[in-house]
């Protein structure tokens, strides 16, 4: 693979072209959730998907403002079932 330097470009994304990755976010408040979700959705890379997509998701973004066994509960879940993960 040749870098990216020699071919004129300072950024690998300005070579490849890839289809944006599925992302869900959860957050234990409905503020903190909207912002992060309007944040990621400016970006082409990133397609956030809500819970009916879940299946769909290869990255899940946990927010959260402490470590609650709520929080817990929903981290051990995506752990244990990989990318096709249900928080509820």
């Amino acid at each position: 693979m040749m870098p990216v330097e020699a071919l004129g470009v300072s950024r690998p994304s300005e070579v490849f072209v890839h289809a944006p990755v599925a992302t869900y976010v959860y957050a234990s408040d409905p503020i903190s959730q909207a912002g992060v979700i309007s944040q990621l959705r400016q970006r082409p890379e990133i397609r956030v998907v809500d819970a009916e997509h879940l299946g769909e998701a290869v990255v899940a973004v946990v927010v959260a403002d402490a470590l609650t066994d709520e929080v817990l509960r929903v981290l051990r879940a995506g752990r244990s079932r990989g990318p096709c993960w249900s928080p509820g």
